[in-house]
């Protein structure tokens, strides 16, 4: 792995962690609703994207995109929230890397969870996450 390719990586997981802090304070001892649980970013490839999403512990969906300046806000459907709430409930802290292999254009999408549970996801639960991700990414219309 080159050095380029490690730092990136590690300034990727600094950003994700100090984002999935924001907001998650506690407020007279008890842990703020808008606690991030799920942060998903989709960087480079051909068409340059660098968009970003945060799902808060209330169910809040904050997504934002370079290319087009935008941030958007909605929340999860409720057959999205229970899926999200279980996979919370059944693992632990889940760090995802996904990359296309490409050089040039070579696009990179990392996820991280905060869940509660103490187990970790098979290969196949960690593609079913990234791809139900991407979806409410999609929902939102960036």
């Amino acid at each position: 792995m080159s050095r380029v390719h490690i730092n990136c990586v590690s300034a990727l997981f600094v950003v994700f962690s100090l984002w999935g802090t924001v907001g998650s304070a506690p407020v007279g001892g008890r842990e703020q609703q808008s606690e991030m649980v799920l942060t998903w970013g989709r960087y480079g490839g051909f068409a340059g994207f660098c968009d970003e999403m945060q799902v808060s512990a209330n169910g809040e969906v904050r997504v934002q995109s370079c290319r087009n300046k935008s941030e958007k806000v909605s929340k999860l459907s409720s057959d999205d929230s229970r899926r999200l709430d279980e996979w919370r409930r059944s693992f632990g802290s889940v760090v995802i890397e996904s990359k296309d292999g490409a050089v040039a254009d070579g696009m990179s999408v990392m996820l991280t969870l905060n869940g509660t549970g103490k187990a970790q996801p098979t290969d196949m639960q960690r593609r079913e996450i990234l791809e139900w991700a991407q979806t409410v990414f999609g929902k939102m219309g960036t």
